[in-house]
C-alpha cells in the first residue's frame, strides 16, 4: 500500500528537478533529460493522490499508484544520479553568450 505522502514526496523531487532543468541553459542536460516527462508524472501523481485522498482503500487505485510512482521513481532516481556524477554537466545560470 502507497501513502499520499510518498506520492507527494516524489512529486516535491520532480519539481525540484524540472526546476532545475528550467534554470540550466546546458544543451546536452536538456537532450538527456525529458523535462515534459517529469512534468507528466507530476499531474498524474497529484491526480491519483487527490483520488486516493477521496477512496484511500480503492484497490484498484492503490495499484495504479503504485505502478505510476514506481514509473516516475525509477526515472527520477537515474537521472538524479546523472546529474550529481563527477561527469556530470555543470550548470549555468545565465544563458550563453551570443556569437555575432
Amino acid at each position: 500500500m502507497i501513502s499520499v505522502q510518498k506520492l507527494d514526496r516524489l512529486a516535491n523531487h520532480l519539481q525540484k528537478l524540472v526546476d532545475l532543468l528550467d534554470q540550466s541553459w546546458h544543451l546536452e542536460l536538456h537532450l538527456k533529460i525529458d523535462q515534459s516527462f517529469y512534468m507528466q508524472k507530476i499531474a498524474e501523481l497529484s491526480l491519483l493522490k487527490e483520488q486516493m485522498q477521496k477512496n484511500p482503500l480503492d484497490q484498484h487505485l492503490q495499484r495504479r499508484a503504485l505502478s505510476h510512482y514506481s514509473c516516475a521513481f525509477l526515472a527520477w532516481r537515474k537521472d538524479h544520479r546523472k546529474l550529481k556524477s563527477p561527469d556530470g554537466p555543470t550548470f549555468r545560470k545565465n544563458p550563453p553568450p551570443a556569437i555575432l
